[in-house]
């Protein structure tokens, strides 16, 4: 069987392909946020007290503000 040049290339670099968006729908369907090791949805908070604005996880409604410790709910977007 004689196999010519361009199914020699071919081949390979569709075989590569195809694992290259296997893995993409995997981990798009594995990680739907796109961030890969993420606890969960975060949320961004605005502390009432001393005004600094931080991220926490969105587990919970109230977070503790890292810098003065008051209770503050999210932002609204």
């Amino acid at each position: 069987m004689i196999v010519s040049w361009s199914m020699l290339v071919l081949l390979p670099l569709a075989a590569g392909l195809a694992v290259i968006f296997l893995l993409w729908g995997y981990y798009g369907v594995r990680f739907p946020g796109g961030r890969l090791g993420a606890a969960g949805r975060e949320e961004i908070y605005r502390c009432a007290v001393c005004g600094r604005v931080y991220v926490a996880p969105g587990k919970s409604k109230i977070a503790h503000c890292p810098r003065c410790g008051s209770l503050n709910e999210p932002v609204k977007r």
